[in-house]
């Protein structure tokens, strides 16, 4: 079943990533609406598009349906950009001369990104020895751990974007400016960028883990029809 869903999934990946990349282009000129509407366009189409080809495919279907749907919002990010024209793409452009410094300066991100895959990869591996209840049910807590990881991680993001661009215009002083937005007083207003996007984003995760913790089961229950991978 893995292989059968994989063979669609992975032809289409070039969608996936370079929807990604437009994403990331879009956030390193501080527009971070247009991905977050493509993003929940591309989320619908899937919901919608998975009991229809599921249906009709299978397992195959799903892998279509995601496939599908970032295809689509991939065109629409392509027009947006265009429209903008913030990003322009010619062969003659080519150039190696960055490559080793984007190469450089990825490494260290593709190994960080490595690491949970790995571990997520060998916790797999330990939980299906107790059967197919229990992998199903690492399956939806790691599905539950996404509704903590993402609106949280939602403050590194914007934090990477502005600190960013502010240390790429050469003002590493407003890197460090006061959040003009800070809930504190001004003799306390101490806290700066990277302090404010710490206390709002774990102050969010606090706030989400507890929803999460107390409506586990019913929240479980939405993924599988099974009392017991819910418990």
């Amino acid at each position: 079943m893995t292989c059968l869903y994989l063979r669609i999934y992975l032809i289409g990946y070039g969608a996936v990533y370079l929807y990604c990349y437009f994403a990331a282009v879009l956030r390193s000129f501080g527009d971070t609406v247009f991905q977050m509407l493509a993003m929940l366009v591309c989320t619908v189409l899937n919901g919608a598009l998975d009991p229809l080809l599921i249906h009709g495919f299978g397992l195959q279907g799903a892998a279509a349906a995601t496939v599908l749907s970032q295809g689509i919002c991939l065109g629409f990010m392509v027009c947006y950009l265009r429209k903008k024209a913030l990003f322009s793409f010619h062969a003659a452009d080519w150039s190696g001369k960055e490559l080793g410094t984007i190469c450089l300066k990825s490494l260290p991100a593709a190994f960080q990104q490595s690491i949970p895959a790995i571990s997520t990869s060998v916790l797999t591996a330990i939980v299906s020895g107790f059967g197919v209840t229990a992998l199903a049910a690492y399956g939806v807590a790691g599905k539950l751990e996404l509704l903590l990881f993402y609106p949280a991680m939602s403050f590194q993001m914007v934090l990477t974007t502005i600190v960013g661009q502010c240390i790429g215009a050469g003002r590493r002083d407003r890197a460090w400016v006061y959040c003009r937005f800070s809930v504190y007083p001004r003799r306390d207003r101490a806290w700066v960028y990277c302090k404010t996007a710490l206390l709002w984003g774990g102050g969010l995760l606090i706030i989400l883990s507890c929803g999460v913790v107390g409506l586990a089961h019913p929240l479980s229950e939405l993924f599988v029809d099974s009392k017991a991978v819910a418990e």
